[in-house]
């Protein structure tokens, strides 16, 4: 497991930023409420009973404490008297649990600050023979006493320094790891991660109205997801993110960060007329050293990723001022605030693939919509607008790429299968206390009409699977790729409190539907199962629903639906050729020995040497085999087909340099994309055969 995931989870309470909780006032009554708000809309919501008292109860200590290395048994037995006895204080409104457990955890933070400064001021011992054992979840007890923690301490400083060195070293040297080159870095090693880590417990523990507030917002999370995985309390900042999320627009600096090869961050783009663009004090390739809020000290971005400083900068209060280092060594402090501009990871991206025949491509990244516009147009129209422009270049199919998109508005996904589908039934939907109703296409038509193929993976979710689903169901389109993520759920965010109170306590994502597909079967927990499979690296690790903690069940139902006369595709013919294709492909090939080596792994307990020597050969080892794979995964340009850019949008792409550039990136990775590759021979069968 990579230092930086390790670290991430170790820390992942820690970067909740104080500024990001909106709410005020009795943090008890809060509680009660969610709780109410969420009986009263969930699809089914639980029982709130002695069970869900224990499951709060260990729920909430394994999201702040998820490698048991804060509390001790001695603090957890003092704790569990609470265990069955939490439903009663959410019906009463009172919070003795949250009370004690509170100072208990600061105090046991406090502790751990102090424990870590005192270790890293000295080099760690790397001679002495044990491992970090990584076990299942929940399997690692909690330590005896102090002395305990102070080793589990020792064990994760010794690993992560490790890990730092290790990545210091390849930075200079592509050669293998040797005891030498290792120690040149421990001193910078231990200097950083002491650095990260006294940011984040200073940032955490220095006002207490905040630290309380912290806590309790990790409890309100904890709490709504024991009904579902995706029933959630928002604070006002987080469900602006939220709904921004679902939009073509977002208030962002217009700015993206990537991480170096050692670990800093770095300027890797700049939006065009984004607020850094304007600010003429920002450029590719500065390394970010420190952001700062109004009012606040600047927080030390060692150990910080991409990713978490992303979420920092979303969550917080839109003026911050960003400490930058240009490559020549000028430090420069640069004061800025968020603006509107396009959020162009949720836009489609549309190309034509030219080969044996045209064929249209379109990527979708996520069921976008305008929530804020009166006609809310979304993704639907915007693919609409792309087939038309595709289609004056006379494309014979098209593929929709679905993967890695998580849903969003499934307004749009209902819009989206209009496009291709005449009239008719699109799916069923069962709220609470209601009977199932079926939601129709009801406009008559269609803009597309020619072989559609859909690629999906197992990150394929929600608005995702109900499009796949209905196209599938219609045999309007040849799902390819990988059984999807299995979400038939549908959410709806309600304020807490009602309009006009002079306080904003926040919001709460409430499941409150489920969706069937035409025959009254739902793909909750199931997901779609593609029509033609393809080897996916390390098939069957992903999470999926059926994995998440309290998945909804969703038993089939009874509902008549009359579905206009289909024609068949022809499946088994389309699924020979791809397997005969597929098999004597040596990159599929190798993906298929490397989950076959995994699956052989899988149930092996990972022990990683912390021994000076040892982590020198393990490390070796771990970076052979991973050159090996990705060696045997590089694939050339496809000899199938050229990407190139729309012909209507090429003028405009002349006055967008940004898009230009990002298309560019775009058409290299799909040129050489296996999946897309293998869904184009699969297309071309479709359309000869038709």
């Amino acid at each position: 497991m990579p230092c930086r995931i390790i670290l991430a989870c170790v820390i992942s309470f820690f970067v909740l930023s104080p500024n990001v909780l909106g709410a005020e006032g009795d943090l008890c009554k809060k509680s009660r409420s969610i709780v109410e708000l969420i009986r009263e809309k969930h699809i089914a919501p639980r029982e709130v009973n002695d069970d869900f008292s224990s499951d709060l109860f260990h729920h909430f200590l394994e999201n702040i404490d998820p490698y048991r290395i804060y509390f001790t048994k001695q603090d957890i037995e003092k704790l569990s008297r609470h265990e069955f006895s939490i439903d009663d204080e959410l019906n009463n409104g009172n919070c003795q649990f949250l009370d004690e457990l509170t100072p208990l955890f600061k105090k046991r933070l406090q502790h751990c600050d102090s424990l870590i400064k005192a270790l890293l001021e000295q080099p760690l011992n790397y001679k002495k023979d044990d491992v970090l054992t990584f076990e299942k979840e929940n399997e690692t007890s909690y330590a005896e006493n102090d002395e305990d923690i102070k080793k589990r301490w020792i064990s994760w400083m010794k690993y992560l320094a490790l890990e730092t060195m290790a990545k210091m070293h390849a930075v200079n040297d592509e050669k293998d790891l040797s005891e030498q080159d290792l120690m040149k870095y421990e001193a910078e090693s231990r200097k950083k991660i002491a650095t990260r880590y006294a940011s984040q417990f200073k940032a955490l523990l220095d006002d207490q109205a905040d630290f309380e507030e912290t806590v309790a917002e990790s409890y309100f999370m904890t709490l709504s997801q024991l009904f579902d995985p995706h029933s959630m309390y928002f604070s006002p900042e987080l469900e602006e993110y939220f709904t921004g999320s679902l939009s073509k627009e977002e208030k962002s600096l217009g700015i993206e960060f990537e991480e170096n090869e050692t670990g800093d961050l770095i300027i890797s783009r700049i939006v065009p007329g984004g607020p850094a663009w304007e600010s003429n004090q920002i450029h590719t390739g500065d390394l970010l050293i420190g952001i700062k809020w109004k009012e606040t000290d600047w927080t030390d971005l060692v150990f910080t990723t991409a990713e978490e400083l992303e979420s920092m900068i979303i969550l917080n209060a839109d003026q911050v001022i960003l400490k930058v280092k240009q490559p020549h060594g000028l430090i420069t402090e640069v004061p800025l605030q968020k603006a509107l501009i396009r959020a162009d990871d949720n836009i489609i991206k549309s190309f034509v693939l030219t080969g044996e025949k045209p064929v249209g491509y379109i990527s979708l990244p996520g069921f976008y919509t305008e929530f804020e516009s009166q006609n809310q147009l979304g993704c639907a129209n915007d693919i609409a607008k792309a087939i038309l422009k595709m289609q004056k270049e006379n494309i014979e199919g098209l593929v929709i790429d679905l993967r890695n998109n998580g849903g969003g508005s499934l307004k749009e996904a209902i819009e989206l299968a209009g496009i291709f589908i005449d009239f008719g039934p699109l799916t069923i939907i069962k709220t609470r206390d209601e009977a199932p109703i079926t939601i129709k296409d009801i406009n008559r038509g269609s803009i597309y009409n020619d072989p559609v193929l859909i690629l999906v993976n197992g990150q394929s979710a929600s608005a995702s699977e109900l499009f796949s689903a209905t196209m599938q169901d219609y045999k309007r389109a040849v799902i390819v790729g990988d059984t999807t993520y299995g979400k038939s759920t549908g959410q709806y965010i309600f304020p807490l409190l009602p309009a006009g109170k002079s306080s904003d306590p926040g919001f709460v994502k409430v499941t409150n539907c489920i969706f069937y597909r035409l025959n009254g079967i739902s793909y909750q927990q199931q997901g779609v199962v593609p029509d033609i499979t393809l080897p996916i690296l390390y098939a069957g690790y992903e999470d999926r629903e059926k994995d998440a903690d309290n998945p909804l069940h969703a038993d089939p139902i009874e509902k008549k639906v009359y579905m206009p006369a289909i024609k068949e595709l022809p499946y088994q013919t389309l699924l020979e050729n791809s397997i005969q294709r597929v098999s004597n492909d040596s990159t599929f090939n190798a993906i298929l020995d490397a989950n076959n080596t995994a699956a052989t792994e899988a149930n092996q307990v990972v022990a990683i040497p912390l021994s000076l020597s040892k982590f020198v050969s393990y490390k070796n080892d771990v970076n052979s085999s991973k050159n090996s794979i990705l060696g045997k995964l590089k694939k050339n340009k496809s000899a199938a087909f050229n990407v190139n850019e729309v012909d209507y949008d090429r003028d405009l792409l002349k006055m967008d340099d940004f898009t230009k550039e990002i298309n560019q990136v775009v058409i290299q990775k799909l040129e050489k994309d296996i999946y897309l590759e293998e869904a184009y021979r699969i297309l071309m069968d479709l359309i000869n055969l038709n």
